[in-house]
């Protein structure tokens, strides 16, 4: 693999020199699309820009004769930017889909109970719709009933782009409805 190395670090000084002398600072374009250099801090901006550029690499070494697997090309990307491996890289980009990031504070009613909480777990899903899992800072009563509680800290739901989910309850109203 020691070719494809050194035509990766071939192209990445190249696209980099290039733009310098135009006067453009430490920019990569192109193969590296997404990634900002200046000032030997390299700025990603998230992991669908990253396996975009390892989608980028793998075609243009194919272009040039030399075939990798998708995988190689996520490791190759990540060893050019200066991380062990992919999963090393990857687990450094933020988890952002639909708008919302793991961490992310929260707050809305959940089955008709306010509260806040922080985003534990986000995935996209069919349409514009994200399955959301959320901590509540306090648990939330789930049960309406006064002759008995059922608390809960952590809940899994899908809501779409407003933050609503699609199932209701017995009246009408979504289970989870997010402030936005």
């Amino acid at each position: 693999m020691k070719p494809v190395l050194t035509l990766l670090s071939w192209i990445s000084f190249w696209v980099m020199q290039d733009n310098r002398n135009a006067g453009n600072g430490w920019r990569w374009h192109g193969l590296m699309k997404g990634t900002i250099m200046h000032d030997d801090t390299l700025q990603i901006t998230g992991h669908n820009a990253l396996k975009a550029q390892a989608k980028r690499l793998r075609k243009a070494l194919a272009d040039s004769g030399t075939e990798v697997s998708h995988s190689r090309a996520l490791e190759l990307v990540a060893q050019s930017l200066g991380a062990r491996d992919w999963n090393t890289l990857a687990a450094t980009q933020p988890n952002t889909v639909g708008g919302w990031q793991v961490g992310q504070a929260v707050r809305g009613h959940y089955l008709g109970h306010a509260f806040s909480g922080r985003v534990h777990a986000v995935s996209a899903h069919a349409g514009d719709r994200q399955r959301l899992t959320v901590d509540f800072d306090t648990p939330v009563d789930v049960v309406r009933s006064a002759h008995f509680s059922s608390f809960r800290r952590r809940i899994s739901a899908l809501v779409g782009s407003d933050g609503r989910t699609v199932e209701k309850t017995s009246d009408g109203q979504p289970h989870l409805v997010l402030v936005l």
